[in-house]
């Protein structure tokens, strides 16, 4: 099974998240992100899942989760799952990877 990481992008969305949700409920908020994370360390065990958007980055998949989210992770050459964006439903995630990837 391969190691998932978080990249930095991914952790500031995951706080952005948390921060969002807590205006209204800190608990939901922690409850929410920690399910995001667990299903995303599920992508040690099935890496290869999602849409493949070659098109932003060679090897860049993205999945819907729970018709809220959009997760775009990518593996790296040693076998790590690394994740490089946690976008809400509705956001372009075209335009915010290419910022994140410089371009």
């Amino acid at each position: 099974m391969a190691r998932v990481v978080f990249d930095r992008g991914a952790q500031d969305d995951l706080a952005d998240i948390r921060a969002y949700i807590a205006e209204r409920s800190p608990l939901i908020a922690e409850q929410f992100v920690r399910r995001v994370i667990e299903h995303c360390e599920g992508f040690g065990a099935l890496p290869h899942r999602g849409v493949r958007r070659d098109d932003l980055l060679a090897g860049l998949r993205v999945v819907g989760w729970r018709r809220t989210l959009a997760i775009a992770f990518r593996m790296s050459d040693n076998d790590i799952v690394v994740i490089l964006g946690i976008f809400y439903r509705g956001r372009d995630i075209d335009a915010a990877m290419r910022s994140r990837l410089g371009g």
